[in-house]
């Protein structure tokens, strides 16, 4: 079972620097997306650590057995190798718009190349003998890992000025880095021993220096993957005793942590973020031995299942939210003839904002604030309202509706409520003939003699509520 991926082997030196106290984030769960995959290459061996942006993917082919880079045109269907020698070593690609980065094995350095795609001009960046590896790209800058001095150091290269600068040689293991759309941040994972990391991020002022800080605080988890879309950083934190892992969100210029509260003791790790919509790798408690993927939407706090495969577990990916709007993955899955592992793609469109209702109010036979609405206790109420159109069962935010007994003193008129449902009647229900939802909600005979209120919140944020007196 590949259930560590190559990358995540790589950032094995683990520790513990999860929030303790992060908040957490209840998806509203969407279902599964409509999209058809495409087979990017399915030769025998395997295809790995595929990478997207825009038009092109790019992902590591080891099929002839020495990797090599090679990067597939959406638009055009074709598939083209990065020219290479033919006994170096080319793996770990990372593409920005036109630009992929990757390390090259040669016989005295590890080299970081830069290759353009739209000119195919392929240059060594600051070439010397080193070991260097695991380079990112975003913007004009290219971030990549220097082992040279013995300890794993994260260093950047400004591809407008030729120019590079140390980012962070702390006295610790520094790996896996990641480089923001505008290539104005890095992130990485930082170790301090085997048993102890944390994410770091740096950021570049506008004289050009590099301003290191921690992500978070010391907490519990482990941490490996760390990306950012240039407003929100995204990671995962594993449970090294337990083999919870949770997928963590935070503004990138600072603010809380929050956890996509998704199950009791799943595993979702590998998160990807493009333009405020994160990708990962989800295993729930019931299948152990297969992963799915899954995206998540900001905006919307919408949930959102990619790939349902019962005998076919995906591993690397990554995501692009493309100028209409529409989302393109890039993943891994071993689904080759004998196991190994083949590239797929898939392009599809969901709604990326916030959803905008139209509310007239609560309708009969409830009556809106100031009024009070008499129902004896114990009873089934149907809430009654219209949004103006068809948006799905979706429409609450996590955690509502809501009801809280409030002092019945209020000067308000008591409307007795014409019609009850019986109390077998529960949920929330669409009639598309009269364009109404319908939500039951069933009291309690203990309300008696009290007064409550109820709130819904909706997806879209906004808020509304009416006042009940209980006979």
């Amino acid at each position: 079972m590949r259930l560590l991926t190559f990358a995540l082997v790589v950032g094995m030196v683990l520790g513990s620097v999860l929030p303790a106290t992060a908040g957490t984030l209840t998806p509203i769960d969407g279902g599964a997306v409509t999209a058809t995959s495409v087979l990017i290459n399915g030769a025998s061996g395997d295809q790995h650590d595929p990478h997207v942006s825009g038009n092109l993917a790019a992902y590591t082919d080891y099929s002839s057995g020495l990797g090599e880079i090679r990067y597939y045109n959406f638009s055009t269907g074709v598939d083209t190798a990065i020219p290479k020698p033919a006994d170096s070593y080319d793996f770990l690609p990372d593409m920005s718009g036109h630009l992929i980065t990757f390390t090259r094995v040669l016989a005295d350095r590890n080299a970081i190349m830069l290759f353009d795609t739209s000119t195919g001009v392929l240059t060594e960046l600051d070439p010397r003998p080193s070991n260097r590896f695991r380079s990112a790209v975003g913007g004009q800058t290219v971030a990549w890992v220097d082992q040279s001095a013995g300890q794993a150091d994260i260093y950047s290269y400004d591809i407008s000025t030729a120019t590079v600068s140390t980012v962070s040689t702390q006295p610790f293991n520094e790996s896996l880095p990641s480089v923001s759309p505008d290539g104005a941040a890095i992130l990485w994972q930082l170790c301090f021993d085997v048993a102890t990391c944390k994410p770091y991020k740096a950021t570049r002022s506008s004289g050009g220096s590099w301003s290191v800080s921690a992500v978070t605080s010391s907490t519990d988890d482990t941490v490996n993957f760390t990306d950012t879309d240039g407003t929100t950083i995204v990671y995962d934190g594993i449970n090294l005793s337990t083999g919870e892992a949770n997928v963590y969100l935070v503004p990138q210029s600072g603010g809380e942590v929050m956890r996509l509260a998704l199950s009791a003791s799943g595993f979702e790790a590998i998160p990807r973020i493009s333009s405020g919509v994160i990708s990962f790798r989800n295993r729930s408690p019931s299948t152990s031995d297969r992963l799915d993927l899954f995206i998540y939407v900001i905006a919307t706090n919408m949930l959102y299942q990619v790939t349902n495969t019962p005998a076919v577990s995906e591993s690397s990916h990554d995501i692009t939210v493309l100028s209409n709007g529409s989302i393109r993955m890039v993943w891994a899955a071993n689904d080759g003839a004998t196991g190994d592992l083949n590239i797929h793609g898939a392009t599809f469109a969901i709604p990326l904002s916030k959803k905008t209702y139209s509310w007239p109010g609560f309708l009969q036979p409830m009556d809106d604030l100031p009024a009070v609405n008499s129902v004896k206790a114990g009873s089934a109420v149907p809430v009654n309202f219209s949004l103006g159109d068809d948006f799905g069962v979706n429409i609450f935010a996590p955690g509502y509706p809501v009801s809280a007994q409030i002092a019945c003193d209020t000067v308000a008129p008591v409307n007795a409520i014409e019609a009850t449902v019986t109390a077998g009647s529960t949920g929330l229900s669409y009639d598309s003939s009269t364009g109404l939802y319908t939500y039951i909600w069933k009291t309690d005979k203990s309300w008696a003699g009290t007064c409550r209120q109820l709130t819904v919140k909706l997806a879209d944020g906004t808020l509304h509520s009416a006042n009940f007196a209980y006979k």
